[in-house]
């Protein structure tokens, strides 16, 4: 039975890191190293995307989802052994020893030098605990016509109506929902938004002086 149990949502992640050569793992290793309190995930996501293309994104939501598994003065090489193993017994197929043995010394350079991105991580916890973290949102807005029984009658009535897409991260993993606004919803909305913006404005000037405020 494996040591550490790896999440399905994962396995592509971990196969990507089984294949990276050297010089992608200094590549990583480059930028999550250089990762400031402050940065935001999708930050560090674009800088990948050039390399790494779509891959970037399960790469490092699977760096992230084991960055928590390391422990301050513990043992780095036993864990990357541990991983690595965990996760070719959760395999249906097997891998190469090649792989494996790639897989086992990337995850340990990862694992050497992740403590700028955890940190960056922990600085936000409060927000990424059992919370669903916005990455995206666009309105939608189309006329609905309502036809009468008789279809050629030209007294019709219509409906404009407003989906508000919103696309989010939950547990690391991107969701989207959609709701739809009418015109009384959307000036709710801008008004909540409004009085937000205040507050968040106050805040960073009654704090500005007492507060590294990093977001």
């Amino acid at each position: 039975m494996p040591k550490i149990a790896i999440p399905t949502s994962v396995h592509d992640g971990f196969l990507a890191i089984s294949k990276l050569n050297k010089e992608d793992i200094e590549f990583i290793l480059s930028i999550i190293t250089k990762v400031d309190p402050g940065d935001e995930l999708d930050g560090v996501e674009e800088r990948l995307v050039d390399r790494f293309g779509k891959s970037s994104s399960k790469l490092l939501q699977t760096i992230v989802s084991f960055s928590g598994l390391v422990e301050k003065d513990g043992n780095t090489e036993q864990l990357a052994i541990d991983l690595a193993s965990s996760f070719t017994e959760s395999l249906d197929s097997e891998i190469s020893e090649n792989d494996t043995s790639n897989l086992k010394n990337n995850l340990l350079k990862l694992l050497t030098n992740i403590n700028s991105l955890r940190k960056s991580i922990n600085s936000k916890k409060s927000l990424y605990d059992n919370e669903s973290l916005l990455r995206s949102t666009k309105i939608i807005t189309d006329l609905r016509i309502l036809f009468q029984d008789d279809l050629s009658d030209k007294n019709r009535d219509g409906l404009i109506i407003h989906k508000l897409h919103v696309e989010y991260n939950q547990n690391f993993e991107s969701k989207e929902i959609y709701f739809t606004l009418d015109l009384k919803d959307l000036n709710k909305l801008k008004s909540q938004i409004e009085k937000a913006l205040e507050k968040d404005h106050i805040l960073r000037n009654d704090f500005n002086d007492k507060l590294n405020i990093l977001f």
